[in-house]
């Protein structure tokens, strides 16, 4: 089948916008105006989202119960704000019953007119950092289905009744845009998809501070084998690390230390990670330690 080129499909747009205009209105460029009206909306949330007072610690987030095993979450303007140490990202705080609703998590993040690329931070019910999944986890095939989003799964780890999970998306993720496959919009006009034809029509889809994603729960059966492409907290591959770039025990201790204190929380869990990926077992009880040391009034 022959490639139609953007200033085809362009055309083709106009003409399926042209029968409901009346003459007097403005057709030319109506689509280009609408892309920059979402790239605008979309910068002017980021200059919101860094002039707003963020939450200083994690444990002082209000968490909100997740009740069903499928929900759409939105995180909206009006949300909280927290300061990681890639920078301020409004957040979705959730507590979730992983006895009653399970620990394998399913994440849906759409392509609307603008996307949110989610991270997902997992503590324990006493706000002690037990994994992070980052956005490296959610990704986009580029498929022309109609339902187009960011997919991504995960286990929740074992031994805990209650989970928080905190959503977020990091200002390295905020910024940029997802480019549709170009067929979407010549089906959308084809199917007569009236409503994705709108929505198709800019290309190149803005990533935003702020959406919508859907989370799925299922309960996890141990003789089933791992499911494809599903991120293990508990069982985390192992980063590859140079001979230089390995650390012995102390040094590893207190550059966990250190993230701890400047409340650079990813950043402390990578460490734990590297540092037992090298063999040493003791690097969570540093970190809860500090955790303790440093956030207890």
């Amino acid at each position: 089948m022959r490639k139609i080129s953007n200033a085809a499909l362009w055309v083709i747009s106009l003409l399926s916008l042209g029968c409901s205009t009346q003459p007097n209105q403005p057709v030319a460029g109506e689509s280009a105006v609408g892309a920059r009206s979402f790239q605008e909306q979309v910068s002017a949330q980021r200059l919101e989202l860094n002039a707003k007072q963020a939450v200083d610690k994690i444990e002082d987030l209000q968490f909100q119960p997740i009740e069903q095993e499928q929900s759409w979450l939105q995180i909206g303007a009006d949300h909280q704000v927290f300061k990681f140490n890639s920078g301020k990202s409004y957040v979705g705080a959730y507590s979730v019953d992983t006895k009653r609703l399970g620990r394998h998590v399913t994440i849906k993040s759409p392509l609307d007119f603008t996307v949110f690329i989610p991270s997902v931070m997992v503590l324990d019910d006493e706000y002690n950092v037990l994994g992070l999944v980052d956005s490296e986890h959610f990704t986009y095939d580029g498929s022309v289905s109609p339902e187009q989003s960011y997919n991504g799964e995960f286990i929740l780890p074992e031994g805990y009744n209650r989970i928080n999970l905190v959503f977020f998306s990091t200002p390295q993720d905020y910024v940029g845009s997802t480019r549709l496959n170009e067929e979407l919009l010549l089906n959308s006009m084809r199917y007569d998809r009236i409503s994705d034809v709108s929505k198709f029509s800019n290309l190149q889809v803005p990533h935003s501070p702020l959406g919508r994603i859907q989370v799925i729960f299922e309960k996890t059966d141990p003789v089933v084998a791992p499911i494809a492409k599903t991120a293990s907290i508990e069982n985390s591959s192992c980063p590859s690390q140079t001979a230089s770039s390995l650390m012995n025990e102390q040094a590893y201790n207190q550059k966990i230390r250190r993230a701890v204190r400047e409340n650079k929380l990813e950043e402390a869990v990578k460490f734990i990670q590297l540092a037992e990926c090298a063999g040493y077992k003791g690097a969570r009880d540093v970190f809860f330690s500090e955790i303790k040391a440093t956030h207890t009034p």
